[in-house]
């Protein structure tokens, strides 16, 4: 159906969508009709996807209407996928639910529904949505296929330049590193062993297989595999396009490549985040920060341990009732530093390890954790006392430090969902009357 020089697709049950070729259906056409058409009190589910670590998918519904505050949306780092709500448009029935496709249900004639498209046209035109609902344009899933190909084919580009910028391999998923044997860019044991993986040594690898040049579909038919400690069998596998974390800027907006998807985020959102963390503490704290040269995490947070008279408080697990077990921190100070450290690997890595810190240093506020954290401790010097309030009112300020190890030889750079992770955990930490620091530690494996 043509509405306004517009083309109208009509379906027939859920699955009929489906039919539809990528890059033909205008993106979010629905979700913006229905946010300029229901009242902003009246939300009764929201789809959300968070980005800061594996893409976890969740749909949040109320029993009656709703604000946005209501459904504890955080605004700056959910991706709203649906909404559905009350609608304030007679002509557009009740309830609308809106994603990339509009869901109505309304009475009428067949020789009504030109009418109701104009009107759902008309909606989605308008910019009343920002008003109220502004903040859904801070992140956008691009789901366009002729703008992947376009994005993909900058990313390509920038892989074949002699030095690619804001471009680098991370595993899109939380590592165990208790066995973990190196990585290759193939399945043939009889190739060296890789401590790490970089887009440098990927290109490398293809040279060697006699590709000069990089295609799209070197990135999507390779993949990097895992090994395990004795190199006898493959832990894990991930497509090499999957693995790319690149970033690009365009006429204002910046582009994210990440877990083998393509998102556009608002400018204002992208400079509250770059301000943040150019203005981070990237300070040792007095702390030894000892080079990392060891097997495992665990060998390197006994050796910085020992290089600080500190202690190795690494895999004691504190339980809770009613909840699960927590890890107090890595290496804890007489200076009452409570140090987390990590390979970097990726974002859902580094989300891991700052949202870790933020849950113990909270839970130091819980009687029951303490105790069971000074039982741990023993050593009279660094029992942690009681805290009434925050962590400072006795006179003893509290730090998280963040440590990161890293092959970089430049200055500690992490991908752009990690840093935002970062910026609310900070605030949230900071609220609370501690100090947050954020270091490289040198990687020379």
């Amino acid at each position: 159906m043509t509405v306004e020089n517009r083309f109208f697709a009509l379906t027939f049950g859920p699955a009929s969508r489906h039919f539809f070729r990528n890059g033909v259906i205008e993106e979010r056409f629905g979700l913006i009709t229905t946010l300029n058409s229901i009242h902003p009190n009246s939300l009764k589910s929201v789809d959300t996807k968070t980005l800061e670590s594996e893409g976890i998918q969740t749909r949040i519904q109320s029993a009656r209407p709703v604000t946005t505050d209501e459904f504890g949306l955080d605004v700056e780092k959910d991706l709203v996928r649906c909404v559905v709500g009350e609608s304030k448009i007679d002509a557009l029935g009740k309830i609308l639910y809106g994603k990339d496709y509009l869901r109505v249900s309304v009475k009428c004639d067949l020789t009504d529904l030109k009418e109701i498209m104009k009107t759902a046209l008309e909606q989605y035109q308008k910019p009343d949505y920002k008003v109220e609902f502004g903040w859904i344009d801070n992140l956008k899933e691009i789901q366009d296929g002729k703008k992947i190909l376009e994005l993909n084919e900058k990313l390509v580009k920038e892989i074949n330049e002699a030095s690619p910028e804001k471009l680098w391999l991370t595993i899109p998923e939380i590592l165990d590193w208790t066995d973990h044997g190196g990585f290759r860019y193939s399945n043939n044991k009889k190739e060296a062993i890789m401590d790490d993986i970089h887009i440098s040594s990927f290109k490398e690898w293809l040279k060697n297989s006699g590709k000069t040049v990089v295609e799209l579909n070197d990135l999507e038919d390779n993949s990097i595999f895992r090994f395990s400690t004795s190199n006898q069998f493959t832990k894990d596998a991930w497509q090499i396009y999957e693995c790319i974390y690149f970033e690009y800027n365009e006429a204002g907006v910046a582009f994210f490549l990440s877990g083998g998807k393509w998102y556009e985020v608002k400018t204002d959102l992208v400079d509250t985040v770059s301000k943040f963390w150019s203005t981070t503490l990237h300070d040792t704290c007095g702390i030894n920060f000892i080079d990392y040269d060891h097997d495992n995490e665990g060998e390197y947070n006994q050796a910085l341990a020992k290089a600080n008279s500190a202690l190795l408080v690494d895999a004691h697990l504190i339980p809770i009732v009613g909840k699960s077990t927590f890890e107090f921190c890595d290496v804890y100070t007489k200076e009452r530093q409570l140090i987390h450290n990590k390979r970097y690997s990726g974002s859902a890595t580094l989300s891991h390890l700052f949202n870790q810190g933020y849950v113990s240093a909270e839970f130091l506020f819980d009687p029951e954790f303490r105790k069971k954290v000074n039982d741990e401790l023993k050593s009279p010097d660094f029992l942690i006392k009681d805290i009434n309030g925050r962590p400072n009112t006795n006179g003893e300020e509290y730090t998280v430090i963040f440590g990161i190890i890293s092959n970089t030889k430049k200055d500690l750079d992490i991908p752009f969902f990690s840093k935002m992770t970062l910026m609310h955990v900070s605030k949230s930490l900071r609220n609370q009357g501690y100090k947050v620091s954020v270091v490289k530690i040198q990687n020379l494996r």
